[in-house]
């Protein structure tokens, strides 16, 4: 269910706006095959700008480009979403709400005959094409979810939350299946749930307040910190002092506790450790 053309989605100056809130800013970012994640907490415009992309709401200003063009109702064709929240029916066989989905995508019937048995093989799903959706586990849901997407064979791939109410299991079967979409797709995942992206992108966006906050790949983020990310040994006097920047306690010794902070300021026997996303994403977003 793949094609080896190549594909280059480009935002040019995006911004929507609700009356007097500016939903988004002046996006410009260029996609290309692969897989992207945008993180940033709830209400930074990660979700607008998908669906931006997927042409469900229009953008106040800016353009959005495919392969150079300006996108029409055309280039749906091109595109597989997976919104947060999407509409299960749970009286339906996983077989018929594949097929119903084709229908609202306009498949001919014969093309969804042969490529619903080999979308539901890809996501693990053949062995149980004849059960009620309610029957189906949280991870399983998912996957169908990411088999609709697949429908029509998209060259652009939309997931909005996919992991959202999973288990670390769950969570971790769908980072996998995700990943090996990327080879001649583009992917772009919106989450606030950091493990879900950062093996396996190969860009990161930083959303928040309706703008990218910086954006590259997992491993020259952290580089840009580094420094920045340190272990210290603190009383409870002092940590309280530390309100202001981001820590986590590592370990408690007695009277007193092991913290990794984000901050640049220098401490006693501090030790200098190399930053996650996790930090990263604590350093530029201030929530």
């Amino acid at each position: 269910m793949r094609s080896n053309s190549a594909a280059v989605l480009e935002l040019k100056n995006i911004s929507k706006s609700y009356g007097d809130i500016k939903a988004l800013a002046d996006i410009d970012y260029t996609f290309s095959l692969g897989i992207y994640g945008i993180l940033g907490p709830n209400g930074a415009g990660k979700s607008t700008l998908m669906k931006i992309i997927s042409q469900s709401i229009k953008q106040t200003s800016g353009e959005v480009l495919y392969n150079g063009k300006t996108c029409d109702r055309s280039f749906l064709n091109c595109l597989g979403v997976m919104p947060q929240g999407q509409e299960l029916y749970p009286k339906f066989s996983v077989n018929e709400f594949m097929f119903y989905m084709a229908t609202l995508k306009n498949m001919k019937t014969k093309k969804a005959k042969i490529a619903i048995p080999k979308l539901l093989k890809v996501v693990g799903l053949a062995d149980y094409r004849h059960r009620k959706i309610e029957s189906l586990s949280g991870g399983m849901k998912q996957r169908l979810l990411i088999a609709q997407a697949l429908l029509n064979d998209p060259k652009i791939i939309l997931f909005d939350e996919p992991t959202a109410g999973l288990d670390p299991n769950q969570r971790v079967e769908i980072r996998n299946f995700l990943a090996a979409l990327a080879i001649d797709h583009i992917v772009i995942i919106t989450t606030h749930v950091v493990s879900d992206v950062e093996t396996i992108a190969d860009d990161i966006l930083l959303m928040n307040k309706g703008k990218i906050i910086t954006s590259g790949n997992p491993a020259d983020l952290s580089d840009a910190i580094y420094g920045k990310v340190k272990e210290i040994t603190v009383d409870d006097k002092e940590l309280a002092c530390l309100k202001n920047h981001p820590y986590t306690i590592i370990a408690s010794k007695q009277d007193t506790k092991i913290i990794r902070i984000i901050s640049e300021d220098s401490y006693p026997d501090e030790k200098i450790v190399y930053p996650s996303l996790e930090d990263v994403y604590s350093y530029y977003i201030k929530e």
